[in-house]
This record gives structure tokens, C-alpha cells and sequence, in this order.
């Protein structure tokens, strides 16, 4: 266990790997597709008490309440005619009920205050708070120095599973850093003196007015308040980039300070809230259920939710803020008949409840309140972007206005401009010079269209001509590969007279850019340095097309190993269109380019700041679901995980496979990919069985698509075989290791990143079959590789393979000789990752259980004790190397 196997590397834009780091390092690989988006499939599915037999459902579900779980269960099946989807459906809104209904004391019966002071870590101050789900606490806590807010969770409204899981979870919503989200700090649980086991969880204490409190009292004029929802927006899209759904936005989890910022309450607590009817204990009142359920999107009565249920709350608190009253009415109603509605109805048009009111502010908020998830905005990012163009009299992304309402938004954006243009054609009489004008400005766009035209012309009619090339009646018979093809297209583009310079080009570009997707980079290079030739001092040729080929010959760079000449390319053009429009996919694929290459150079914190600016940018400009946006938020995934953050890196990557699957299907490369870096994400994460599983299904599905040289395919082979030297399975590792280490050494080098991972995997097989030597040899040899080539990027990449020398030394019985290797590699690892790093923490174990092999077992002690204060809440309580260490720091005690 102390041995770093890296299962592969990082190669975000193209389907190929490179190693993420010391502690496993399988990799990223985005390809970058050209495909335009296609419509996301709707969501169609609706609650049963949205049909016909919602009635029925509903009764039966209001005659459950009180009942025995297991008296309600007979009744539900007897009612339904044991159909197990509707009992199923009745089970999850019997629970909402009970949820809704249940008001528990804030403390349970005979705790005292004082012995609610004991949760360690913390000092209950006051209680601040008290509502559904336990009490609030104001709090001290003791390290850092802090004043915070403890919420008391009652014991009856969460499972053990549940509890598990907000312990675990809690986690990653601790690293939601925004100034718009109160964080998460902590959370636990504690016994109390003769008194039943409370959960808590720490909290940033925020000092402010609830949302409706601080509107009703302040009375914002509407741009004010506009720009307090835009703050909201940001901060609810921040946590959905980061995984996480908040599922209760209301007024009541949002305060806003002195200074006029809101800060959103309680992000994702709401999912780990298990009630068990059984003790429930007081009901509400109608007013108080409204209160709870006005705000419920229609697809979480059905037990659905997901951002687009987020956008729905801030779509019904908007509203509200705007009229002054909820779009639903709620009021009089059985808490079963308010369900019901939510599910039914459809929300009062804004203007009838305000007429003054702008029609694109309606259209804005109405879209954000639509019934149906697909129709409403994918996004917080596209609503906040609607505020904003809103705010600014620019054209909705909710509704395009005809073109008398959008010049008349034009003329009330540029109030100043337009005037002054009317008097001073008014002034002067220049109809004639204006005319000339826009006749040429007409020209010249008619000739720029004509040139494109020919140009597609003519490259569609070459592709025909290389695809019926391959047609068998032309090759009698023989299997014609698509190599074959756009070998031979490559052949030909140079001979065809009838193709423009500028068709030509785009030709190259596009089989180059093939080429390197399917691996062939040597290939694709040369196809990509003819276009680029071609384009580079043209003036005729349209600068986008300039710039995207220059970037398909740096991505060219990128995979063949060339960082920082791939680099340096990548930023120039990122400097020559940093005033290209947010909506230019160009932007993008750059920043995935960047990212990467930045990545391979070891500068992780400037990769993390320009994924992280860039992909706020793709949600707004080009929705959640977009190819590039998806991409940018795969690689903000490797990202966490080589800042060490393995918990949130799994959060994300089952985010975008999810994504990926209901967009691309199975069987697509992007939903292959997400596979892959999943089973990564989950090995750093100590889960090693799902990570295996997943890893084996990367690998099948890479084989049947892709083949079984495709680079993509090769890095999955690896990981897999890495997960299988874990599990044991050496006799199933040692073919994928060789075959991956050849492959490596002929296409990509000896000093690639992935080539010297493969052959680090391979001597730590050697170390497991028993040859020794052989694996010594190995690790020294790797070393030595990349000490003489002077890169730390690659040398903080391959910082295990010391790692895993200094291992094999103690294993062998020469804890001395490992003791002054681990002393050379914690030097480089403080210097190369920093002291805060899990990472180095892990270099620190094993350094501790050498030194306690040596008999400085207080030395020991020390370094392991100060190991997992940062592997616990890196990695987890549960992970087997946080076991590990805490049994090695049990035996360096002598205990």
C-alpha cells in the first residue's frame, strides 16, 4: 500500500493521458469533437399526479399519513394493485409529507444547553435559530479562532446511511469557496449525557436579513434588485459548476448583509434529510407548508431534481420579490392538495399581478418558472445572463423580440448615440455619403460570402469524392480504412487545381485535425504545417480560420510531447483573440489546450485560475450541456484532483458522465472518456472496485470504437492494469503493462510523461513478482531520465516513482538506505507540490514507517501524526490509506 502506482496520465483535449501527479495520475482525454450541439433531449417523464389517476394516488397518500411504516406499506399495495411504480411514487410523497409536516422540538426532551457544549472542536455560544430541522447555534470554534454557526440536527430526521454520507459529503461542500455561499466547515455527530446522538454541522456565520425580510424593508427599485439576484445567480452557479444542487432555495436560506451581499444558506444539506415519519411530532400550519413548498419545483414532487430545480426557486423567489405574492396559491389548502398543485398548475402571469412591468422582464422570469424542466433555462448561468442583457436593453436569450422590438432596444441602449446621429443628418443632409457607405459596407460583405461559399463549395465536393473512393465497387472489394481514405486525400489535395488556396487549406486543417484524433499525430502534423503554411501571410484568408489552424498545430505540439513550444503558441493566440466575442468557441478550445499544457508543465494553480474564469464564461455563453463546457468542466475535475482535492474530482467527473451519457449515449467517445477519468478520480479516492469496474468498461468500449492501438485505448489499458496490480491480480496486469510500455516507447518517447508512468507501473509489477533487482534498476533508471532533463513539471509527476524506490529498499530490509531516499524526496516534494499537498503528506508515512524501521520510532511518531491530520480530511475517514497509517502510527506508539 505505501507504493504510487500511476494508472495514466492527463490528455484533456485529444483522448490520450498523461499523469496527474504523485499519487495515481490516469488521465484526461477530451476529444475535441467539431460536432455543432444538437437539442438536449426533454425530460417528459411526469408525475402520476399529473395525469389522469393523480387523484387517486393523491387520496391514497392522504389517508397513509399517521400510519405504521408498515401499515402504510399494505396499504399502499392493496390501493395500488401492487403496480411497483405508483407504490414507489406514493412511498416518495408520503415521505415529502411527513418532511413538510414535521416540526421537531429543537432540542429533544430532557438535553440540556450545557451538554450540547460538548461537541469537540466547538463552544455553543447561543441559539440564534431554530426551524425543520434542528436548532442553530451561534458557536466558537476553538481552532481556527472563529465564530461560527453550529446547526443541531435532530437524530430522528437523519439515518445513519444518511449521516455517513453528509460526513462524506460534507467535505466537498467545505471547498465551495465563494463569497456568496456561507461554507460548510464541518460536520459530525455527538453523544450527549443520558441523551439520544445529535448530528451538527459547522457553518460560516453570516450576520444579516432574510431575503424577504431585507426586500420588504429596504422596497429596492427594480435594477437594484435585479443586481442583488444577479449576486445570487453567480453564487448558485459557482456551487452546480462544483456538483453540487442546493434543492431548498427560499427566502429563509438566504441572508444578505450590511452591505447589501446575499449569501446562500444551507447548499446541498438538503439532500442528506431522511425523516422517519414515525417521529414526527407536530404539523404545520398551511401557512408554514406554503411557505416550504412554494418555492418546489414540479419535478421534485416526482423525486426529481437537478440544477434546472434550483433555476425554478430563484425563478419563484424573482417573482415574489417583483409582485409581492408567490406564483402558485397555496393558501387554504391541504398540504395534499398544494402538492398537487405544484404539480398541476401553472404559475399567474407576472404582468396580470403587476401591468406596469416590462414584457421582456416577464418573459425572463415566467421562462424561469416553466413547468417543464427542458423549457426552462438549462442554467443559472443563462438566467443570470438574461438579468444582465435585461439590465442592459439587449435581446433576451429567453424569447427573440421581432425586429421593431429589438431596434427599439437598440435605440434605448444607445439613447445618446442615436440621437446625436439623427440631428446630425438632420444638420447636414449626408443621405448620399450614408447610402455610398452601406452600398460598399454591401459589396463588400456579399463578396466575403461569395468567396466562403466557393470555398465550401469546393470542399464538399472534394469529401464527396474521397467518400465514394472508398465505396467497395471502386476498390473491388477490398476494406478501405478511414487512414486509408484520408490517407489519400492527403495525396490528392495538392494535385486538385480546382480547389482555392483558402479551400486547400481548410482541407489540410481538416484531415490533420482527423488525424490527430485518431492518434496519428506524426500524420496530422505535417497535413496541419501545410495549411498553416498556406494561411500564415494571406489576406484573403478569414481570421478565425488563421488562428484555428495555428491551434490545431500547437494541439500537435501538445501530443507529441512539445509542452512548451505547444504552450507558448497557445498563449500568443489567446492574447490575439482576447477581444473575440464570449461566444466564440475558439475561446475555449483554447483554454482546453491551455489547461492542459499548463497542467503538463506542473503549474497547476495557473491552469486552475483559467479553467475556472473560462468555463463561468462557456456556461453563460454557451449553456451546461455544451460539448466545450462540458470539457472545461472534465478538466476543472483533474485539476481538483492534482490540488489534492480526490473528493470533489469524483463529485465533478459523475457529474459530466452523467452529462455525457444522456447527451452522447454509451457508446460515444466523450461518454468512453468520461468513463475513464472517472475510474481515475474514484482510484485517488481510495474506491478501488468501482474504479476497476469502470476502468473495464473504458477499456472494452475504447476497443469496439475506437481499436486497439488508438492512443485513447492505450491509456485505458493502463489504468486498468494498474487497478489490477492493486487488487493483486498480477498475472491479468502483466500483458496490459508491457503492451502499454512498448506502445509508449515507439510512439511517444522515452521522456513522455506516459511513457515513463507505464514503465514505473511496470517495476513495481517486477517489485510484486518478486524481481527485485530488476525493479530497482528500473526506478533508478527512470529517475536518472528525468533529472537529466531539467523539467520540474515532469519531475513533480514522477515524484512516486522515489516513492516507490524507497519502498522497495525498506521492503528488502535496508531501512537506512530508504531512510535517505525518503529524506531527498520530501526535500523535492516540499519544493515542488509545497507542505500542504495530500501527496506530500503520503511521502511523509511512508517516510515515518521507514524511520520507525530504523528504530527512531519518535521521529516516527512524529511524521505520521502529521501525515493524517491531512489525509483524514483530504481523503477521508474511510480510505484505505488513512487505515493504513493510523495501524503504522499505532505500531510506531508501541501499542
Amino acid at each position: 500500500m505505501g507504493r504510487l502506482v500511476a494508472a495514466s496520465g492527463i490528455r484533456a483535449g485529444s483522448n490520450h493521458s498523461r499523469p496527474r501527479g504523485p499519487m495515481s495520475g490516469n488521465r484526461v482525454d477530451d476529444q475535441q469533437f467539431r460536432a455543432r450541439r444538437g437539442a438536449p433531449p426533454k425530460h417528459l417523464a411526469m408525475s402520476a399526479i399529473g395525469q389522469g389517476g393523480g387523484g387517486r394516488l393523491l387520496e391514497v397518500v392522504a389517508r397513509a399519513q399517521g400510519l405504521a411504516e408498515s401499515d402504510r406499506k399494505a396499504l399502499f399495495e392493496r390501493e395500488l394493485a401492487s403496480d411497483s411504480g405508483l407504490i414507489a411514487q406514493a412511498e416518495h410523497l408520503a415521505r415529502l409529507v411527513d418532511e413538510a409536516t414535521c416540526v421537531p422540538d429543537p432540542l429533544p426532551r430532557g438535553v440540556s444547553t450545557h451538554g450540547l457544549a460538548r461537541i469537540p472542536g466547538f463552544e455553543l455560544i447561543e441559539l440564534i435559530g431554530q426551524g425543520g430541522m434542528g436548532s442553530v447555534y451561534r458557536a466558537r470554534q476553538l481552532c481556527p479562532d472563529r465564530e461560527v454557526a453550529v446547526k443541531l440536527l435532530r437524530a430522528d430526521m437523519i439515518s445513519p446511511e444518511a449521516l455517513d454520507r453528509m460526513e462524506r459529503e460534507g467535505r466537498i461542500l467545505a471547498r465551495l469557496s465563494h463569497s456568496g455561499i456561507a461554507r460548510v466547515l464541518a460536520a459530525g455527530r455527538t453523544r450527549v449525557e443520558d441523551g439520544p446522538e445529535l448530528s451538527w454541522l459547522a457553518m460560516e456565520l453570516i450576520e444579516g436579513r432574510r431575503l424577504d425580510a431585507y426586500i420588504e424593508e429596504r422596497r429596492p427599485g427594480e435594477r437594484e434588485l435585479l443586481r442583488l439576484f444577479e449576486q445570487i445567480c453567480e453564487a448558485v452557479q459557482y456551487a452546480h459548476q462544483q456538483g453540487v444542487i442546493h434543492r431548498d432555495l427560499k427566502p429563509g436560506n438566504i441572508l444578505v448583509d450590511d452591505q447589501g451581499r446575499p449569501h446562500v444558506l444551507d447548499f446541498g444539506v438538503a439532500r442528506f434529510l431522511e425523516v422517519d415519519p414515525a417521529q414526527a411530532s407536530t404539523v404545520l400550519t398551511p401557512g408554514q407548508v406554503v411557505g416550504t413548498l412554494g418555492y418546489m419545483a414540479p419535478e421534485q414532487v416526482d423525486g426529481r431534481a437537478d440544477t434546472r430545480s434550483d433555476v425554478y426557486a430563484l425563478g419563484v423567489m424573482l417573482y415574489q420579490a417583483l409582485c409581492g405574492q408567490l406564483p402558485l396559491r397555496l393558501e387554504g389548502l391541504s398540504l395534499v392538495d398544494a402538492l398537487g398543485r405544484i404539480a398541476r398548475a401553472r404559475p399567474e402571469a407576472l404582468r396580470s399581478q403587476r401591468p406596469g412591468l416590462a414584457p421582456e422582464l416577464e418573459t425572463l422570469v415566467m421562462q424561469a418558472l416553466s413547468a417543464d424542466p427542458a423549457d426552462r433555462y438549462p442554467s443559472a448561468s443563462q438566467l443570470l445572463e438574461d438579468i444582465r442583457r435585461y439590465l442592459d436593453h439587449r435581446p433576451l436569450l429567453a424569447r427573440a423580440p421581432g425586429r421593431w422590438r429589438s431596434g427599439l432596444l437598440f435605440v434605448r441602449r444607445h439613447r445618446f448615440g442615436v440621437a446625436s446621429a439623427l440631428i446630425l443628418m438632420l444638420a447636414i443632409g449626408v443621405g448620399a455619403v450614408v447610402s455610398a457607405h452601406f452600398a460598399w459596407r454591401e459589396a463588400q460583405a456579399r463578396k466575403q460570402t461569395e468567396m466562403r461559399a466557393e470555398q465550401l463549395a469546393a470542399v464538399n465536393r472534394f469529401i464527396q469524392e474521397m467518400l465514394l473512393a472508398a465505396d467497395p465497387e471502386r476498390t473491388l472489394g477490398e476494406s478501405v480504412t478511414v487512414v486509408d481514405t484520408l490517407s489519400e486525400a492527403a495525396r490528392l489535395v495538392p494535385l486538385d487545381r480546382d480547389l482555392s488556396p483558402a479551400a486547400r487549406s481548410e482541407l489540410q486543417r481538416t484531415i490533420g485535425s482527423v488525424l490527430l484524433n485518431l492518434g496519428r499525430t506524426a500524420e496530422g502534423r505535417v497535413q496541419l504545417e501545410r495549411a498553416w503554411e498556406a494561411v500564415r501571410d494571406r489576406d484573403d484568408i478569414a481570421e478565425e480560420d488563421r488562428q484555428r489552424t495555428r491551434m490545431e498545430l500547437a494541439r500537435a505540439d501538445l501530443e507529441s510531447g512539445r509542452i512548451d513550444q505547444a504552450l507558448a503558441v497557445l498563449e500568443a493566440i489567446d492574447r490575439d483573440t482576447a477581444d473575440w466575442p464570449s461566444s466564440q468557441l475558439l475561446r475555449y478550445e483554447l483554454a482546453n489546450l491551455i489547461g492542459r499544457a499548463l497542467l503538463e508543465s506542473g503549474r497547476v494553480d495557473e491552469a486552475a485560475v483559467l479553467v475556472d474564469d473560462r468555463l463561468v464564461q462557456a456556461s453563460r455563453a454557451l449553456g451546461e450541456e455544451h460539448l466545450l463546457t462540458l470539457v472545461l468542466r472534465n478538466l476543472s475535475a483533474v485539476i481538483a484532483g492534482r490540488q489534492g482535492e480526490p473528493l470533489r474530482e469524483v463529485a465533478i467527473q459523475r457529474d459530466v458522465l452523467s452529462l455525457r451519457r444522456e447527451r452522447f449515449g454509451e457508446e460515444h467517445p466523450q461518454t468512453l472518456a468520461a468513463m475513464n477519468n472517472l475510474a481515475h478520480a474514484l482510484s485517488g479516492a481510495g474506491q478501488s472496485e468501482e474504479a476497476e469496474r469502470y476502468a473495464r468498461e473504458a477499456l472494452q468500449g475504447r476497443e469496439r470504437v475506437l481499436g486497439e492501438f488508438h492512443p485513447s485505448t492505450v491509456v485505458s489499458r493502463n489504468n486498468l492494469s494498474a487497478l489490477y496490480i492493486q487488487r493483486g491480480a498480477i498475472d491479468d496486469a502483466e500483458p496490459l503493462v508491457r503492451s502499454v510500455v512498448a506502445w509508449n516507447a515507439e510512439h511517444l518517447g522515452p521522456l513522455h510523461p506516459n511513457t515513463l508512468t507505464s514503465r514505473n507501473i511496470l517495476a513495481y509489477l517486477l517489485e510484486e513478482q518478486g524481481s527485485l533487482a530488476e525493479a530497482e534498476s528500473l526506478y533508478r533508471e527512470i529517475l536518472t531520465a528525468v533529472d537529466r532533463g531539467g523539467d520540474d513539471g515532469l519531475r513533480s509527476q514522477m515524484l512516486a516513482v522515489g516513492n516507490n524506490l524507497a519502498m522497495l529498499l525498506l521492503s528488502r530490509g535496508d531501512a537506512a538506505a530508504a531512510v535517505g531516499e525518503f529524506e531527498r524526496l520530501m526535500r523535492e516534494a516540499a519544493r515542488l507540490l509545497g507542505d500542504g499537498h495530500p501527496n506530500f503528506a503520503v511521502f511523509q508515512a511512508n517516510h515515518g514507517w521507514a524511520l520507525h524501521q530504523l528504530g527512531r520510532s519518535e521521529e516516527a511518531v512524529q511524521l505520521l501524526e502529521a501525515s493524517l491530520r491531512q489525509l483524514r480530511p483530504a481523503l477521508g475517514e474511510t480510505h484505505p490509506r488513512v487505515a493504513m497509517t493510523e495501524e503504522r502510527l499505532s505500531q510506531a506508539r508501541g501499542r
